[in-house]
């Protein structure tokens, strides 16, 4: 059993040590209850108060922060859909031309390229992230 267990389970153990360990045991069960758990990339309430009275207005910016980054990879999402949605509207476009053109190898490379680009999007993608990440 570890300290903190047996010091928070065991209370007269503390009041053997005297008065320091009784104070020393204080502090362990101030430390044990005050950490608690939050997730989420915004900070704990009770931490951005913290911020808010250390400098006033550092919660504003906390969250500006935040909503300028959804905003930024809203935008990035965007303009991903929107290219792909161009690729595959150009390879049924070139698929539609080469029926015209009576050219059936044209209509399918047309096709198959512009879906398989707009396919391949997330792939190159990754693969670009992946090689910015390299140090």
């Amino acid at each position: 059993m570890s300290e903190i267990e047996r010091t928070d389970a065991d209370p007269p153990a503390a009041a053997e040590l005297g008065e320091q360990g009784q104070h020393v045991a204080s502090i362990v069960r101030a430390v044990v209850t005050g950490v608690g758990l939050w997730a989420g990339p915004l900070p704990n309430p009770a931490d951005l108060q913290a911020y808010e009275a250390a400098l006033p207005g550092s919660a504003d910016r906390i969250f500006t922060h935040f909503e300028n980054e959804q905003k930024g990879r809203h935008r990035y999402r965007m303009t991903e859909l929107w290219l792909r949605y161009v690729a595959v509207i150009l390879g049924v476009g070139g698929a539609i031309w080469g029926m015209y053109l009576g050219r059936e190898a044209v209509a399918v490379v047309a096709l198959a390229g512009g879906v398989g680009v707009a396919a391949a999007f997330p792939a190159v993608k990754r693969l670009l992230n992946h090689k910015g990440n390299r140090k």
